[in-house]
């Protein structure tokens, strides 16, 4: 949920190095550490919702890092970002589905 950081810059989200996002990063750390016979596959993920309001209110409630991203803020700070991601996840996913994609690596 980026859209804390466009509010306050220092409180940006923490993001994935980019190695472990892609197949191919993902799988060269893996080698780099002394991994052999890596396989690294992607699988698309597709997460239902039953409102706007819900979704943000649960990954409020069980995103780790949520309360060191708040610390300090005020209620009504709070609210505004919290209604920024209602109103984006009502205009990008109007079809009540967050998609994404894991990385599933296994080597030996």
């Amino acid at each position: 949920m980026g859209i804390l950081g466009n509010f306050y810059p220092t409180r940006a989200v923490p993001f994935t190095s980019a190695k472990w996002r892609t197949k191919e990063g993902f799988a060269a750390e893996l080698e780099r550490n002394g991994f052999v016979d890596v396989l690294v596959e992607e699988a698309e993920l597709r997460m239902g919702f039953a409102s706007p309001e819900e979704i943000v209110e649960t990954l409020w409630r069980v995103l780790p890092f949520i309360p060191s991203l708040t610390e300090g803020m005020r209620r009504d700070e709070i609210e505004g970002v919290k209604d920024a991601q209602v109103r984006f996840v009502r205009e990008t996913y109007p079809d009540g589905i967050l998609p994404g994609m894991a990385l599933v690596g296994v080597a030996r």
